[in-house]
């Protein structure tokens, strides 16, 4: 169980936000994959993956998780430089692979040799360094 402190007067809200969580958040998962079933793929073999960019970028803002979202391209090194001087609010950052099959992670720490990020293939941490494009809200100042 994952607790979560209510806003106010939002207890009700608050404990079905920590059930939605139970079961490593398949619940949630469920839950967004149903309220956006258009964007991302509902009952189909590409279930749960967003169309395209564009339509990441309209799934995070109508969650109401940003008020806008927009994807950057960019290497390793230069995010890196970017993430340290913070360019880039850390905890606003979706990576996305832009090889192979379709990817998200989401950061959790910026090492030397790359970024420690959240799996969710596994339900864990893990560290990357290699090509991707990031999404965020802005510059912490916007």
């Amino acid at each position: 169980m994952i607790p979560i402190k209510q806003k106010h007067n939002h207890c009700f809200v608050s404990c079905l936000a920590s059930c939605l969580m139970d079961d490593e958040g398949k619940k949630l998962q469920e839950y967004l994959v149903n309220s956006f079933s258009l964007e991302l793929q509902k009952d189909s073999v590409n279930e749960g993956i967003a169309l395209d960019t564009g339509k990441m970028e309209e799934i995070i803002i109508a969650t109401g998780l940003y008020k806008y979202a927009r994807h950057i391209s960019k290497d390793n090194e230069q995010m890196k430089a970017d993430l340290k001087n913070g360019v880039f609010d850390l905890k606003k950052i979706m990576l996305t692979s832009v090889t192979g099959q379709l990817h998200c992670w989401r950061i959790d720490s910026i090492q030397e040799d790359g970024l420690m990020v959240m799996e969710p293939m596994i339900g864990d941490f893990i560290h990357i360094n290699s090509g991707y494009f990031m999404m965020d809200e802005g510059p912490p100042d916007a």
